[in-house]
């Protein structure tokens, strides 16, 4: 493959990565709008995060079970499309229901760009360089996570200015009139790389028994526990520490902040902890033991700013934590790299999914900082897995 349909590659990746996290950060930003339109409590609230979760595990069991019969590379470009079209959709802020639905469906369309996004990096990447460029891709996604809360709540209380109607929509059609022109740019990106290099442009391999079982005999499972219960931390803290800081401290630009602080650590460790010569069980301890800390300590304060730095230090602790495990678990299996990436995001999925229903019923609409002690716990639980993973020799 020449380097420059190389470079086409990741373009597109990371240009899609950044829009599926501006996307999915207005489930955390825009929490406050969309419980005050609706009228829900902390329970019916984490339904939102949770239909988006079930929406990205059902794609990953169709990508695993091998029932999408077209190139995941058309599927990827599809998947943008979807994007689209359901930020639209939850633009109308239909019945509440409803609204549920088009955010499963967003998140079936995230499903789709997250594992395919990772298993094109390791397609492309040599061995050597596959961890820092999944590092790459992932803090694409963060540099979303920082600017998102900041745009999305600028763009929503501009639209909500003088006329007294939820802000939300504005920042929802904004969104989606950027997929649209991102959609655009990928089908062109798609055409070039089907003439360039056509052998690329595989379906996914449906799943055999004995290949999932030798992957999880491999020693995957202590890296996906580590992924799912990362996924869970960072689930509950984006969705609810905008709202926490908004509501028990009066300002919803200093939530919006909190999230820029998180993905802005988060961004640091992705960029920096590839390049560190780091042994990575010792990693995964230190970081989801730090994280839970963090997050612990921030809210044990009592102050928003306290808040806002757990959060940048928590990322900076854990936020290379999920690549670093994708990028290892894809070196089990050079030949099916998507194998490793769904199975890794299906583990995230399906533990954030379960995360946020129990942490909205746990936390009080009195006492949303609950919320976050509950995302500390997983955290801490996560550094007790990763305590479980064995590496090979000279690892």
């Amino acid at each position: 493959m020449s380097d420059k349909l190389r470079c086409i590659y990741m373009a597109c990746a990371f240009a899609v990565t950044l829009m599926f996290s501006l996307g999915n950060t207005t489930q955390g930003t825009l929490l406050t709008d969309f419980a005050e339109f609706y009228g829900i409590g902390a329970l019916q609230q984490s339904f939102i995060s949770a239909a988006a979760s079930l929406g990205m595990a059902a794609a990953l069991c169709l990508l695993l079970a091998g029932s999408v019969r077209v190139t995941k590379n058309a599927l990827y470009v599809a998947a943008v499309g979807v994007v689209c079209l359901s930020l639209g959709l939850i633009g109308t802020m239909p019945g509440f229901a409803l609204f549920l639905a088009f955010y499963a469906l967003l998140g079936v369309a995230f499903g789709f760009i997250d594992a395919i996004g990772s298993s094109i990096v390791a397609d492309v990447s040599a061995p050597d360089r596959l961890t820092r460029n999944m590092g790459m891709l992932h803090a694409f996604y963060g540099i979303g996570g920082i600017l998102g809360p900041l745009l999305i709540r600028f763009t929503a209380d501009l639209a909500s200015a003088g006329n007294g109607k939820s802000g939300a929509s504005g920042a929802a059609y904004l969104l989606a009139a950027a997929a649209a022109v991102l959609f655009i740019a990928n089908i062109l990106a798609y055409r070039a790389i089907r003439r360039a290099s056509p052998g690329t442009l595989k379906a996914p391999e449906p799943l055999k028994a004995d290949g999932l079982s030798a992957f999880l005999r491999s020693g995957a499972m202590p890296l996906l526990w580590v992924t799912g219960l990362c996924g869970a931390y960072l689930n509950v803290v984006t969705f609810r520490m905008a709202q926490y800081i908004s509501v028990d401290f009066g300002s919803p630009a200093l939530g919006a902040l909190s999230l820029s602080a998180l993905w802005a650590g988060i961004v640091v460790s992705r960029i920096a902890a590839p390049r560190v010569k780091l042994k990575l069980r010792a990693y995964l301890i230190g970081g989801m033991a730090g994280a839970a800390v963090f997050t612990a300590l921030g809210v044990a304060a009592g102050n928003a700013y306290a808040v806002i730095a757990g959060a940048f230090l928590s990322g900076i602790a854990c936020g290379a934590v999920i690549p670093m495990c994708i990028s290892e678990l894809c070196l089990y299996t050079p030949g099916n790299t998507l194998l490793a990436s769904g199975s890794a995001l299906l583990a995230l999925y399906v533990v954030q999914l379960i995360g946020a229903l129990v942490t909205g019923a746990l936390t009080p609409d009195s006492s949303l900082g609950v919320g976050l002690y509950a995302a500390a716990a997983y955290s801490a639980v996560g550094a007790v897995a990763a305590a479980l993973y064995r590496p090979a020799e000279g690892k």
